[in-house]
């Protein structure tokens, strides 16, 4: 009896903490700058902290916790991950709708959506718009008489039959989202338990990293679930020799590539290693190869078609990707994208990441799953993008699965019933890690809307007005919490000509050029003046100045 009261009022100050918890990163998101770059080593430290304190207050119950986390699959198995899909769909489909609002919220999101809209058309170019300087953009361009997206072609491909249909298009993202989860747990299925692969799936799903992207416009999405698929089909390979599983792991390649090829060569590498180390399998390089071909050869046919050269993309005709050798400026940003990881995640998941990466190679468990994370660390040291407006460090997205699965091989033992001594503050670990993702990512969800309204405070604030076929010229930066410029900022889809409103740049004296060519239409200009709550010194309202301009 003592043991039970004991226990109850262990639940009812974990339940009462996490409240407080979940509240107080609320509150604390609403101040200005937290979450953002400059406050980032303060909530890092703090979320430190909070883990070591919640690991301490669930420790003596954490098995208990643990068994009711997965309890779902032990009874009902599939069904249960299924079940976990599509609440998973549902729940990144109403972050899309209400969160983020539909909004694509960078320059990179906004060039995929035009580009899916261009191949909705049945066109692999848009006919660049008159005046160009007037509409110019950061990831959509001209080439002479093309206006295209400086990314390849693979996910706004998928994205097409959507907009095609009429569809949104974060229904496509949503349902990769929720398609992701469901092949993780088959994927970690192969290495663990399934209560431990079903807890890997929570943990994985519940982090605003995993939750803001899977209902974003950005091609993570697509890649992950490719990235997830080919390891899938890939270990399968390995364990049957079967030449199908080895030409679907190289379509999955190869969707990848056609997506995000830089990623698509750190996936493969440890693969085809691996590959050529077992003598029993080295026709899957051949089979492998098979199955990415048509995508390679889509890809080239493609940069031919664009640029003229089947070897030149797009982007390497506006300045190219920033690789370069590993230097002081790299190494920032790796300590940036970690610190980022950490504060999007979760500490313990980052930490014990190391922990369980040493643990699995020590235990010869290791395969070519295990180096995805750190190849991809690795790999990046060359890249030297910053990846500009994105919901926490996006290009460790592909590789964050697998972390997670590393993390689930090294936790197995216990949760398959094993029992070691050296293992017992894992159930604490994994359920600390989980209260604190939940507890973090209302805040975060709360910020993000934020942004989200400010960057859409200059379309607000011209319904408001209730223009009608006019220019507006949008000048400077919108927004106070993360600043957006105006090359980010236009909307004016494909066709500028077809739209009431039209949203441009402020040329200066070369705003005359628009009035000629649109006669009879006003211009205004918007300039953004945020408004700041002094005595709680939280944003309390963001608006702008619309002005008529006195050009004639």
């Amino acid at each position: 009896m003592r043991d039970r009261r004991f226990a109850a009022g262990r639940v009812a100050i974990c339940i009462t903490g996490l409240l407080v918890l979940t509240l107080g990163m609320y509150r604390l998101y609403e101040l200005p700058r937290v979450g953002e770059r400059p406050a980032q080593w303060a909530l890092l430290a703090g979320l430190v902290i909070c883990s070591g304190l919640l690991m301490a207050l669930i420790s003596p119950i954490a098995n208990r916790l643990l068994m009711i986390l997965v309890e779902p699959v032990r009874r009902y198995g599939l069904w249960a991950v299924a079940a976990c899909a599509l609440v998973a769909f549902s729940g990144f489909g109403l972050v899309a709708q209400y969160v983020l609002q539909g909004f694509p919220n960078s320059g990179d999101e906004y060039a995929f959506v035009l580009q899916a809209e261009t191949y909705a058309q049945g066109r692999l170019w848009a006919d660049v718009p008159p005046v160009v300087d007037a509409f110019r953009q950061y990831r959509f361009f001209e080439l002479g008489d093309k206006w295209v997206s400086q990314y390849p072609p693979g996910w706004a491909a998928i994205l097409a039959p959507a907009a095609a249909l009429g569809l949104p298009l974060w229904v496509v993202t949503a349902l990769l989202g929720a398609g992701t989860l469901f092949a993780f747990f088959r994927l970690a299925c192969l290495e663990v338990s399934l209560q431990t692969a079903w807890a890997g799936v929570i943990i994985l799903g519940t982090s605003a990293f995993f939750i803001l992207n899977s209902a974003s416009f950005f091609s993570h999405s697509l890649t992950a679930f490719c990235g997830i698929l080919f390891a899938l089909m890939g270990l399968r390979y390995l364990e049957k020799a079967d030449f199908r599983c080895a030409v679907a792991a190289g379509v999955c390649l190869g969707l990848m590539g056609l997506t995000r090829s830089y990623n698509a060569v750190i996936f493969v590498v440890p693969f085809a290693v691996t590959l050529a180390m077992i003598s029993g399998r080295r026709a899957g390089l051949v089979w492998l190869g098979l199955g990415g071909l048509p995508f390679l050869l889509a890809l080239l046919a493609y940069n031919h078609q664009i640029t003229g050269d089947p070897l030149t993309g797009v982007a390497s005709l506006n300045g190219g990707e920033p690789f370069g050798f590993p230097a002081s400026e790299s190494l920032r940003l790796t300590v940036k994208r970690l610190r980022e990881l950490i504060v999007w995640t979760s500490p313990i998941l980052v930490f014990g990441y190391i922990v369980a990466l040493w643990r699995v190679i020590a235990q010869r468990r290791a395969n070519f799953t295990d180096w995805i994370m750190p190849l991809t660390l690795l790999c990046f040291l060359f890249y030297f993008g910053d990846g500009g407006n994105q919901y926490g460090p996006r290009y460790y997205f592909e590789a964050w699965p697998f972390a997670i699965l590393t993390l689930a091989k090294a936790a197995d033992p216990l949760l398959a019933g094993a029992h070691h001594s050296r293992l017992r503050w894992i159930p604490a670990a994994i359920v600390a890690s989980l209260l604190l993702q939940l507890s973090v990512s209302p805040g975060r969800l709360g910020l993000e809307h934020r942004v989200v309204e400010e960057r859409q405070a200059v379309y607000n604030e011209v319904e408001r007005a209730g223009l009608k076929n006019a220019i507006v010229l949008i000048s400077g930066k919108v927004g106070s919490i993360r600043p957006m410029p105006a090359r980010d900022l236009l909307r004016n889809g494909l066709n500028v000509n077809d739209r009431d409103i039209v949203y441009a740049h402020d040329l200066g004296e070369r705003n005359r050029e628009l009035m000629a060519l649109y006669p009879g239409r006003n211009i205004y200009i918007y300039s953004d003046i945020p408004q700041m709550n002094a005595s709680s010194e939280r944003q309390s309202s963001h608006s702008g100045s619309l002005r008529q301009s006195g050009i004639r």
